[in-house]
Order: C-alpha cells, then structure tokens, then sequence
C-alpha cells in the first residue's frame, strides 16, 4: 500500500532546509484546529509542516526539544532562524498570501510585543478551552453528543482572540472552521479540490489509502496528487483482489474531527467531478450508526475517458448490511471506492462537494 500525495514531514527530519518550517502540536485540539485552517490556504503547500506531538522524545529540529515545541508555537524562517510565539505566528502569515499584509505589519517589534502577549494569555488558557471544548452531554439518542454548537462558537471565538489578540478579526474569519463553500456554485459545500500539495482537505482532515489488507486481503492501493488535462486531483490506482475474501481499495476522507459529525442537513446528495477507465466506482458514507468496519451506506457512479461532473442525490446512498437510513446530519466519513470484482482501478477525482 503507497501514499503518493505529500503529507507532514517526519518529524525526525525536521523538514527541508531551504524552507518556512511549521512545528505545531497536533495533540492539542484547539491548536489542530488552528493550524488546519492555515493548511487550506493558498501557499500553505510550500512550507513544512510537522506535528511535534508525533515525535520521539527529544530535539525535534536544532536548537528546539519536543517538550518546548508542544509548549509553544515554533517556526523555522528559511533563512533558518528559529522564532516562537507571536513572532512565530507573524512569520507564518507573511508566508501566506491571504494574510501577508498582516505578517508585515506584526513583524515590528512594538506589535510582536502586543502578539506575544495574547499568545501567552491563550497558553494560560489553553487547559480550560480544550476542557470546555471535549465535553459532552447526554444526547436524545443515548450516549453522547457534542456541545451545544453556539456554546462551541463562542469558545473558538474566545480561544482565537486569546491566541490572536488584535489580529483575530483579520486573522481568522468566524467560519474558518466550517467547510468552505464552493467557488462555482452557490451555497455548495466544497469538501476538497485539491489544489494544495498535501493531502489535507478543505475541511482539514487529511485523505488515506485503505484497501482489503487491513482484513487479510491482497489488494494493492495508490492514492497520490497529480494533474490531468490541466486539473489538479486525487488519483486513486491499484488492483482489486477478491483472495481471502477481499476485493476493495478506497480513498478514505475523515469529514470531521475524532468523535465529531458533519451536517449536511440543508444539502441533497453529494458531486464529483470524475474521470477514470470506464469502470464502475462507488462513493461510500459512514455515520455513527456503523458500528461495524464493513457497515456503510453505498452509492455508484461510471466514469470515462473524459472529465464529467455526477451528482449523487442522498436518497440513492444503500445501507449495507445495517437497518438504520442515512442520517444525513451525522455525516462521519467518506470514501472513493474500487469495489467488488477483480479489476485494475484508475479513478481520478477532481472536486468533491455537497450540492444543494
């Protein structure tokens, strides 16, 4: 099994010299958050990114320690001069595209002062927001659910003025958590288009390769970035085995955090923008209701030689051995899916959205 598409740098590596290097504590929910809304900006590709949490006891680059990297925000300039905090966050934006105005104006030193000092008052934050955050309470279903949304609003919102100070308003718009909508429709939920160079999706949860292995099967998996008639996409390419009861490979996309859901209530079905060899491929959603590794709710679609646009209206998705109907509102995962018989698989995927 290979993942072709970039991903964090091994943080025994510590990144490319040459480069902005991000080390981040991906341990930490709220800076996770954080860091995946930086990641789905235009330029984020360029730089390092490595989560510190991930790293063995230890230097994790020169000069920087696991410990005090998890204790605060690092980053390596190329120029190779290691800063934190404020100035870290400073450097970080004048590296993006969207945010380099205010990378230049936060680099003086009267204002890396004011940043530094909200910096710290987050830190000193930091314990109670992600306690507040991780709770839960008793939901109508049994078990658990998450917080009220609006009181999860207002905490994001407390944590990025703590985090960001001044800046928080220009920094991080008040739904840069949410998925962002898509360019080319109005009110669509664009899940990812793959413009970045990492496998990081517009909602910030990162693509895998999965295939039969993982029950004793001998499929073989690829999922890596590459461009097609000019449109950069998600290429998903093996052999599908059907020995010891196998006979899957997929690309599997998180929609939301560990233990959280993706509503997509106000949305009818799911698009892609496909293209592959004329097989027969299927778009695979899970909820909490599949309790078991082989449950999910099942929807095909053909492709061709040719870049063609399919909608996938909810209705259409079949539970697979399991009773419960789709809940649309507790979305969990989705996944693009060679399935079923023995045949060489080339899906290329170009945009993944909800459609109203």
């Amino acid at each position: 099994m290979s993942v072709g598409m970039g991903q964090d740098m091994d943080p025994e590596t510590a990144g490319d010299p040459g480069r902005t290097t991000v080390f981040y504590d991906g341990g930490c929910p709220l800076c996770a958050r954080e860091i995946a809304f930086y990641r789905r900006r235009q330029g984020a590709g360029a730089l390092c990114w490595i989560d510190v949490s991930r790293a063995p006891d230890g230097a994790v680059a020169a000069g920087l320690s696991r410990e005090r990297a998890r204790a605060r925000f690092h980053l390596r300039r190329s120029d190779g001069v290691l800063v934190s905090g404020g100035a870290a966050f400073a450097e970080l934006w004048a590296a993006l595209p969207a945010f380099r105005p205010l990378g230049r104006l936060f680099r003086s030193r009267g204002a890396v002062w004011l940043l530094d000092r909200s910096y710290d008052g987050f830190l000193h934050l930091r314990p109670l927001l992600q306690r507040l955050l991780a709770g839960r309470a008793p939901s109508a279903r049994g078990g658990v659910s998450p917080p009220d949304r609006r009181r999860r609003s207002w905490l994001k919102m407390l944590a990025r003025a703590c985090l960001l100070g001044p800046a928080a308003a220009l920094a991080a718009p008040a739904n840069a958590a949410r998925p962002q909508e898509s360019g080319n429709r109005g009110g669509d939920m664009l899940i990812d288009d793959f413009a970045g160079h990492d496998p990081v999706s517009k909602l910030g949860t990162r693509w895998r390769a999965v295939s039969d292995q993982v029950m004793g099967g001998i499929s073989q998996v690829s999922v890596t970035r590459d461009t097609i008639d000019g449109r950069s996409c998600l290429r998903l390419t093996g052999e599908v085995r059907l020995e010891n009861n196998g006979g899957f490979i997929q690309a599997a996309l998180d929609l939301a955090p560990s233990e959280e859901v993706l509503d997509a209530a106000d949305y009818r079905g799911v698009r892609l923008v496909v293209r592959g060899n004329g097989a027969r491929y299927a778009v695979h959603l899970r909820t909490p209701d599949n309790v078991r590794p082989w449950q999910s709710y099942r929807a095909e679609f053909d492709t061709g030689p040719q870049w063609q646009s399919v909608e996938i209206p909810f209705g259409l998705f079949e539970p697979y051995r399991l009773q419960a109907p789709l809940d649309v509102g507790r979305l969990r995962r989705i996944g693009l899916v060679a399935i079923g018989r023995a045949f060489t698989a080339d899906l290329a995927v170009a945009e993944v959205a909800l459609y109203r």
